[in-house]
């Protein structure tokens, strides 16, 4: 076993691969989008917001969420997983772009963008958890600069030319393209699979069935108030919400992105191991905490009409929407990098449960600001603070899950 110090060393070196791709990524996405803002214009900036939503909240169904049982899944195991799951995606994926196309786009440039969107998002969760247990880090650090990259090489140059909102929809999908080709092709051989008996068989068709019902309701609670603000309020607002969203997020979407694969590999080789992961969690928790409280304390103070002069006069009220999405960015510093612990644990029950409560109140507390009037601002001021009790209440569930395997 390796010491402590050691071990945190090696942690922090991988984080530092994922951190750097990511950050590079991230900072095309976030520098770039003030000007896609102004090209594309609040509407259609929205309605590929809605794009991207969907495909992101389909994508856990095509794996049938068989990739969160790798890591942790006995070596024989792993190509009889993985293969199960890439057929399901291209399945999945070809079913769902045809609804897409009768139910939301009637064009085929949208239905065959969503099928690279999603598929490539769906097959990217495979290949992200098998480096995770490779310990793959730098290819996952590659791949989020190329998702990044590749997103904006293709949205700038077909808003220059046709400023239509399928432009932001190819680029979403071209980015995700490039992020899992270049995790696939980083990967190693994968062991020969081993015989595995029917109980066995059925015991991960079981897991992988709360975690398909848990990545459901999970995909529309992290796109809960993008949802909520189309059915109560205008495009306008869907809009201008969706580009303070997009650079809001990129704080806590890097640290989340950047950690994950980390602190998921740390605790599932504790639980190979047998020993115990409360240790991980802790020192995680020590580092995360100071850096949640000071990206709060930032947004909150952030002076009136800032974004306003970045993005334009269109997006009179972008300032307001980030003081209200501040409390969810906080809590989800802290939690997004635990968001695979239960799973790692072995409490896909406890996933379960906790990501079909988050999603009730979350609907509850979008219908109750909706029917009551609320103004888009206010609605997803409540709902942040919503979501930051729901975080604060899955790293309570982690913590104390870790010390009862100690």
């Amino acid at each position: 076993m390796l010491p402590r110090s050691r071990d945190m060393r090696g942690d922090l070196s991988g984080a530092s691969w994922i951190t750097f791709g990511t950050l590079f990524g991230q900072a095309v996405v976030f520098f770039a989008t003030p000007t896609l803002a102004s090209m594309y214009g609040p509407d259609a900036f929205g309605a590929a917001a809605i794009f991207l939503a969907v495909a992101s909240v389909i994508a856990p169904l095509l794996t049938f969420r068989l990739e969160l049982l790798l890591p942790t899944a006995g070596d024989g195991e792993v190509r009889w997983i993985n293969r199960r799951a890439n057929v399901l995606v291209i399945t999945g994926a070809t079913i769902f772009s045809v609804l897409y196309y009768f139910v939301f786009s009637p064009g085929w440039v949208a239905s065959v963008a969503f099928w690279f969107a999603a598929s490539s998002i769906a097959a990217g969760f495979i290949t992200t958890q098998l480096l995770v247990r490779l310990r793959g880090f730098k290819a996952l650090g590659v791949g989020k600069t190329a998702n990044g990259v590749g997103q904006v090489g293709v949205q700038v140059p077909i808003g220059l030319n046709y400023p239509s909102f399928k432009g932001m929809e190819v680029g979403f999908a071209f980015g995700y393209v490039a992020a899992w080709a270049i995790q696939r092709f980083s990967l190693r051989a994968i062991s020969s699979a081993a015989t595995m008996t029917r109980s066995r068989k059925q015991a991960i068709f079981r897991a992988a069935l709360k975690l398909t019902i848990a990545g459901l309701v999970n995909g529309l609670s992290v796109w809960g108030i993008l949802f909520a603000l189309t059915m109560f309020h205008s495009s306008n607002d869907v809009g201008i919400f969706s580009v303070v969203q997009r650079l809001v997020v990129t704080p806590a979407g890097l640290l989340t992105a950047s950690l994950l694969p980390v602190v998921t590999g740390g605790i599932a080789v504790a639980v190979r191991s047998g020993s115990s992961p409360l240790l991980t969690i802790r020192r995680w928790l020590i580092w995360l905490a100071p850096a949640a409280v000071l990206v709060l304390l930032v947004l909150l103070l952030v002076p009136g009409g800032f974004l306003v002069a970045i993005l334009g006069p269109e997006y009179s009220g972008a300032d307001e929407y980030l003081r209200a999405l501040a409390p969810m960015i906080a809590a989800q510093m802290i939690a997004g990098p635990l968001g695979q612990a239960l799973v790692a644990m072995g409490g896909t029950t406890a996933q379960l449960i906790w990501d079909i409560v988050r999603f009730g109140v979350l609907v509850l507390t979008a219908l109750v600001t909706g029917y009551l009037g609320a103004d888009p601002v206010t609605m997803t001021a409540v709902m942040s603070a919503v979501y930051a009790l729901c975080y604060a209440s899955f790293v309570c569930t982690a913590y104390c899950m870790a010390r009862v395997r100690k």
